[in-house]
């Protein structure tokens, strides 16, 4: 088993002494550390933070094929991520490819998401099949 390292993300990487990362948190957000703030993370829970961050840069800059980039990455490696993948259905259709859209609207119908209409995602599917005028 690895030893627990903390890093500072925001200052390249920088080794921190808890004590250090504490003083830190309290003088940004002036509350103090939780235990589960110093929880270790996985190498898969790092790269999918850094994909999140970098789909909010592309989203920032309204780039949608590094939007599109991005969640395919991140669903490669979580393929059960519901918010993802109804984004990029969307995407899919918004860039004219219509059925790859229809692809990711097909995966809710066959998994059934809690808390997804699926009347909404056949409606959806019918839309996006649809060629444009």
């Amino acid at each position: 088993m690895r030893e627990s390292l903390l890093i500072d993300v925001f200052e390249g990487g920088k080794p921190l002494s808890r004590e250090e990362a504490e003083k830190k948190v309290r003088e940004l957000t002036g509350e103090d550390v939780t235990e589960a703030q110093l929880a270790p993370v996985s190498e898969r829970q790092i790269l999918q933070r850094m994909l999140g961050n970098l789909l909010g840069l592309a989203q920032q800059k309204s780039d949608k094929e590094a939007v599109l980039r991005y969640l395919e990455a991140m669903i490669v490696i979580d393929p059960t991520l519901i918010r993802e993948r109804g984004l990029r259905a969307i995407l899919h259709h918004e860039t004219g490819r219509r059925e790859q859209a229809v692809q990711d609207l097909n995966w809710f119908l066959e998994n059934k998401p809690a808390g997804i209409d699926l009347e909404q995602i056949r409606e959806m599917q019918s839309a996006f099949r649809k060629k444009p005028r």
